[in-house]
């Protein structure tokens, strides 16, 4: 799914291809065709989406996966397949949207900018230990936050259980605690 993406390519589709079909692991992999809002909407996307086995979401811009899928059947199809037991794993701006958000606007006037929260009351950082962590704690209170370093990944199971991929530590914290 490349919808963060503003130009998505075939060529993504095929890295994507080509890193995880290794170790004669045959994969069929296909672009879920979710460029726009308008594409949300699309039975053949929906149906994609749904009855997948994973889902890989690209980096990009959170606020543009967001503003192209809250409220739609795409997104509702996503946690279909989630419920059902599909992989939903995201990349950067993929990582963020399956969290309750970040925060957003200038440096004086941040606010929580909303997003799936697939992983209930979490918010998930991805490029932990790039940024300034404070004000996401401040901007969410009522959630864990997940910080996951680069070159690790989060294995989050049923929402609840979370461990490292990878060779650093994640990062978990909340503001009461």
């Amino acid at each position: 799914m490349q919808t963060a993406l503003s130009d998505p390519s075939q060529a993504e589709v095929d890295a994507l291809h080509a890193h995880f079909c290794t170790q004669d692991v045959d994969i069929a992999m296909h672009d879920s065709g979710l460029v726009n809002r308008r594409d949300a909407y699309e039975p053949g996307v929906v149906r994609r989406l749904e009855t997948a086995d994973l889902v890989l979401i690209t980096g990009g811009s959170p606020e543009r996966l967001y503003d192209c899928t809250v409220d739609t059947p795409a997104l509702h199809a996503l946690r279909v397949a989630s419920d059902r037991g599909a992989v939903i794993a995201g990349c950067s701006a993929g990582a963020i949207v399956v969290g309750a958000g970040m925060p957003v606007g200038a440096a004086d006037d941040r606010r929580p900018g909303r997003f799936w929260e697939l992983i209930r009351r979490t918010v998930v950082a991805p490029h932990f230990g790039r940024y300034d962590i404070e004000p996401w704690l401040r901007s969410f209170p009522e959630c864990v936050v997940l910080g996951i370093p680069d070159d690790t990944m989060a294995l989050v199971v049923h929402g609840r259980k979370v461990r490292s991929v990878g060779g650093q530590p994640l990062y978990l914290a909340s503001c009461s605690g």
